[in-house]
Protein backbone atom coordinates (compact mmCIF):
# COMPACT_ATOMS: atom_id res chain seq x y z
CA UNK A 1 0.00 0.00 0.00
CA UNK A 2 1.42 3.66 -1.00
CA UNK A 3 1.91 6.19 1.51
CA UNK A 4 2.37 9.46 2.45
CA UNK A 5 6.39 10.22 3.08
CA UNK A 6 6.46 13.72 4.62
CA UNK A 7 9.88 14.86 4.67
CA UNK A 8 9.76 18.06 6.51
CA UNK A 9 11.48 20.55 6.70
CA UNK A 10 15.51 20.66 4.92
CA UNK A 11 17.91 20.47 7.95
CA UNK A 12 18.78 24.17 7.23
CA UNK A 13 15.29 24.74 8.10
CA UNK A 14 15.53 22.65 11.36
CA UNK A 15 18.90 23.98 12.10
CA UNK A 16 17.11 27.55 12.03
CA UNK A 17 14.40 26.81 14.15
CA UNK A 18 16.73 24.94 16.98
CA UNK A 19 18.30 28.38 17.22
CA UNK A 20 16.07 30.87 16.85
CA UNK A 21 12.35 29.39 17.85
CA UNK A 22 10.67 30.91 21.06
CA UNK A 23 11.70 27.98 23.98
CA UNK A 24 8.98 25.26 24.78
CA UNK A 25 6.54 25.63 26.29
CA UNK A 26 4.70 28.35 24.02
CA UNK A 27 1.90 27.98 21.65
CA UNK A 28 1.75 26.97 18.12
CA UNK A 29 -0.33 28.74 15.63
CA UNK A 30 -1.98 26.31 13.70
CA UNK A 31 -1.87 28.52 10.04
CA UNK A 32 -2.97 25.32 7.94
CA UNK A 33 -3.33 21.77 7.01
CA UNK A 34 -2.35 19.09 3.97
CA UNK A 35 -3.88 15.91 3.09
CA UNK A 36 -1.64 13.24 2.39
CA UNK A 37 -2.24 10.38 -0.52
CA UNK A 38 -4.93 8.41 1.81
CA UNK A 39 -6.34 11.62 2.93
CA UNK A 40 -4.83 11.84 5.90
CA UNK A 41 -4.54 15.49 7.32
CA UNK A 42 -1.43 17.46 8.58
CA UNK A 43 -0.41 20.34 10.23
CA UNK A 44 1.47 23.65 9.38
CA UNK A 45 2.24 26.10 11.91
CA UNK A 46 3.67 29.43 12.56
CA UNK A 47 6.70 29.05 14.94
CA UNK A 48 7.23 32.34 16.92
CA UNK A 49 10.46 33.53 17.12
CA UNK A 50 13.42 34.64 19.72
CA UNK A 51 12.72 38.37 18.69
CA UNK A 52 9.32 39.01 17.68
CA UNK A 53 9.63 37.23 14.14
CA UNK A 54 7.87 34.53 13.02
CA UNK A 55 8.43 31.64 10.41
CA UNK A 56 5.32 29.79 8.69
CA UNK A 57 5.74 25.97 7.38
CA UNK A 58 3.96 25.91 4.24
CA UNK A 59 3.86 22.59 1.39
CA UNK A 60 6.41 23.47 -0.84
CA UNK A 61 6.02 20.11 -3.44
CA UNK A 62 3.89 16.96 -3.15
CA UNK A 63 5.65 14.08 -5.69
CA UNK A 64 3.94 10.85 -6.08
CA UNK A 65 6.92 7.89 -6.23
CA UNK A 66 6.92 4.07 -6.68
CA UNK A 67 7.38 4.74 -2.34
CA UNK A 68 3.97 6.42 -2.14
CA UNK A 69 3.34 9.97 -2.23
CA UNK A 70 6.61 12.64 -0.96
CA UNK A 71 5.68 15.57 0.93
CA UNK A 72 8.13 18.78 1.27
CA UNK A 73 7.81 20.93 3.71
CA UNK A 74 9.31 24.74 3.68
CA UNK A 75 9.60 27.42 5.48
CA UNK A 76 9.69 31.22 5.45
CA UNK A 77 10.63 33.57 7.91
CA UNK A 78 9.27 36.97 8.36
CA UNK A 79 10.19 40.51 9.75
CA UNK A 80 7.97 42.40 11.98
CA UNK A 81 6.51 44.04 9.12
CA UNK A 82 5.64 41.08 7.33
CA UNK A 83 7.74 40.75 4.97
CA UNK A 84 9.71 37.64 4.00
CA UNK A 85 13.24 37.68 5.11
CA UNK A 86 14.55 34.06 5.04
CA UNK A 87 13.19 31.29 3.30
CA UNK A 88 14.40 27.11 3.51
CA UNK A 89 13.30 25.05 0.54
CA UNK A 90 13.84 21.82 -1.12
CA UNK A 91 15.84 22.19 -3.88
CA UNK A 92 15.03 21.09 -7.32
CA UNK A 93 17.04 17.99 -7.51
CA UNK A 94 16.42 17.30 -3.61
CA UNK A 95 12.53 17.07 -4.97
CA UNK A 96 13.24 15.41 -8.10
CA UNK A 97 16.09 12.50 -6.69
CA UNK A 98 12.69 11.85 -3.89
Amino acid sequence: MKQAISLGLPEAGWRFLDANEQPFPHPLELIGRYRGILGDVYPLYRHQLKDGRYADAWLQSKVLTPRGLVLFIALWVFDLDGNVTDEFKWSPEEIKNA
